[in-house]
Order: C-alpha cells, then structure tokens, then sequence
C-alpha cells in the first residue's frame, strides 16, 4: 500500500510559561494513503491547525517522525508563504519558483490563475492592500494549479465568497480525480463531509475517531452539542439602544423538538426611546455552517413601539417539516434603518431537533444539509409512450 503522509507516534509541545507547557498534539500517528482527501475535524485548540504545520514543515515535532512522499503545498494562515509587498504577480512568481518551477514553466500557468482568480487588475497591487477574499483567491489559484502532490488546506474552503467558494469546490473535486492528496480542515462540516474520503477526529491533540462513516461524525457532533449546549435559554442582552430579555422555546413537546412538529422562539424587546425605526433578523445556524438563514423584519416608524417601557414579545413561528435532524443555533442582530447594527447576540438560542421515533434515519438524510422541507411530488404518467 502506497502511503503519501506517514506519522509516527508526534507529539508537539508550547511552553506557556516557565513551568507550564501545553501539549497541541500528543503521541499521534495516522497515515494517508496516497490520492485520499482527509477530512480534520475537532474543536478549537483540538490540534487541527497544528498538524497541518507540521505536515507543511512550518514547525517540527517535539517526538516522532513524519514522512512525506511528494511535493506539499498549503494555504494555511492567511498570508503563509506569501510575501505582503510582492504584488499578486509577484507572489505567483514566488510561490512557484519556491516549488521549484523556471519562469517560464510560471509564465505558462499564470493566464490559467488568472483566469481562476477573478482578481483582474489587482494582480498589480501588493497583496498587503488585499480583503481577506481576495487573499484567498490568489492563495487558492495559485497553489491549485502548482501540480503538488500533497495539498494542505486550513478552514480555507469558507474564507471566500460564495461565487469562489463554488469555484473552489470543484477544483478540488478535480484535483481529487487526478490523485492528488489533500489534508481539509474546515468548521464547516458539511463541506468536509461532501469533499472528504475520511475523517480524522482530533480531541486533546490525539486522535479519538479515524472513520469513514458519517454517522460516526453526526454522533461526535450531537455528543459535542449536548456537553457545549447552554440549559438556561432566559437569556438576557442589554445596550443603550435595547434590551432583549426572557427568551424561550415553545412547542408541544416538552423535552424534545421533533421535525414533524412547529416549535416557537419568543423573547421580549424593550427599546429604549429611540427616535428613529430599527430592524431585527435573525441568523439560523446549524454546527456546520455560518449561517444558512436569515430572517429580517423591520419596524416601521411607530412612537408607540419605540417608547414603549413594557415593550413587545416577538415570537419566531417554525413550522414543521422545515429542518432536518441536527443541531441548530440563532444570531439575532439588531439594525438601524437595515444599515448600522446597534447590537448582535450570538447564539441566543441553541436547540437540537430530533426525528419522528418510529422513523428510521438514514445516512442519505444526514448528509444532506440542514433543511429537510416536506415537498409536494406529482407524478404522471404519459398518455402515449414514446
């Protein structure tokens, strides 16, 4: 069996101080074959970032050994490998000539990113002056299209726009069916699942699930969920502009949400005296993803509300067969007139729905992102066959 990354029993140790250290990965090993795209998932401080260092040869193990069987490249930290003066042309020529390319093999490949970048003129601008987006743009079409045998990508899937996020996708589908090995690590777990062969569970720096199954992953998260999930919803958020208080969820069931059932969000809002209209939206999340609704609605000039001391209940109506199985949490963000957001409340509330329990879930329904609507099918038959 022909293995592109092998590591050996790695531990990788930080001094905090003069007699405390940390250890970020500890006694690890794991091996990737060669073509495989590796999917690693854990929480914040889990490891994730650390091995892919190491992998790239940015930082070295403390113990053990690490193989690599090919050339590596990696879009790791925003900036890695990237020279802030260097305008994107500049950097093109960089990061290629340090992956061993001539100038001309760079000149050849340059209308290729280009072309896959979008970035048009700012090609000519220091990478210094660029968004974050635009970083990743050049980082990506670079690297993408160096011919590396082993590519290493950190939460760079979702740093993008949607647009170059899609772009992206499917480049890395391609490069997938071109035998390329590849290392993810994303908190956008949806995209891990649909890109990866298999997936590497870091807790503590080790590792406690190496599996292919998805099912594995939705119990890791649902278990994650339970121990992180916040027990007392009557939350409370104050600022100069408004208070949100006494928030809760409602529906039929007492202990459990079920996607067959509507469930209620409802909390109260006090303003305090404003004199101009205000917006509220809410921003539904699931535990793979930043955000995959947004629901505004914006109050119209009234004295009565924007005075108002006893203030309003706001109740955010969830019908039925609307979420697939998972766990879900929402942003609330507070607008003035739809432009300048005078507070936001991350994760105000956090709540898991479940399935019917004398229906079966399968692994088809996991996969499948975080809405799971009841639509109406109509089939006919053809009068004449063809």
């Amino acid at each position: 069996m022909s293995f592109s990354i092998e590591i050996h029993n790695v531990s990788k140790s930080y001094q905090l101080d003069s007699t405390h250290k940390v250890y970020a990965l500890n006694q690890l090993s794991l091996h990737i074959k060669k073509g495989e795209t590796i999917g690693i998932i854990g929480k914040n401080g889990a490891g994730k970032s650390t091995l892919l260092k190491l992998l790239a040869e940015l930082a070295y193990p403390d113990k053990g050994k690490i193989i690599l069987n090919g050339k590596v490249l990696a879009i790791l930290d925003l900036g890695t490998g990237f020279n802030p003066e260097f305008t994107g042309y500049q950097n093109i020529y960089f990061v290629g000539s340090i992956f061993g390319l001539n100038q001309h093999e760079i000149k050849a490949l340059i209308p290729t990113i280009e072309t896959f970048s979008g970035l048009g003129n700012f090609l000519n601008y220091p990478v210094k002056t660029y968004s974050t987006g635009m970083f990743v743009r050049l980082a990506f079409s670079t690297i993408s299209h160096l011919n590396a045998d082993i590519i290493l990508l950190d939460e760079i899937i979702t740093a993008g726009d949607t647009e170059f996020g899609f772009k992206s996708r499917k480049k890395i589908e391609w490069l997938k069916s071109q035998g390329k090995t590849m290392v993810i690590t994303s908190h956008n777990l949806s995209e891990v699942l649909q890109l990866c062969d298999r997936f590497v569970i870091l807790e503590a720096g080790q590792i406690i699930s190496n599996t292919k199954q998805i099912t594995d992953i939705r119990r890791y998260i649902k278990t994650s969920f339970e121990h992180s999930q916040t027990k007392n919803l009557n939350l409370a958020y104050k600022n100069e502009f408004i208070e949100i208080k006494n928030c809760q969820i409602i529906s039929n069931q007492t202990d459990v949400l079920l996607n067959t059932q509507p469930f209620f969000l409802q909390f109260e809002v006090i303003t305090n005296k404003l004199d101009y209209p205000i917006s509220l939206a809410v921003r539904l999340k699931n535990f793979s993803s930043e955000g995959f609704i947004t629901s505004p609605y914006f109050f119209k000039k009234q004295v009565d509300f924007l005075n108002s001391t006893s203030g309003y209940v706001i109740k955010l109506h969830f019908p039925a067969e609307l979420l697939n199985e998972g766990e879900f949490s929402v942003d609330l963000l507070v607008m003035k007139e739809k432009a300048e957001k005078l507070g936001e409340i991350k994760d105000f509330f956090s709540f898991r729905i479940e399935p019917e329990p004398d229906l079966k879930t399968d692994e088809f329904s996991l996969s499948l992102g975080a809405i799971k609507p009841n639509i109406s099918w109509t089939i006919t038959q053809n009068p004449t066959s063809i």
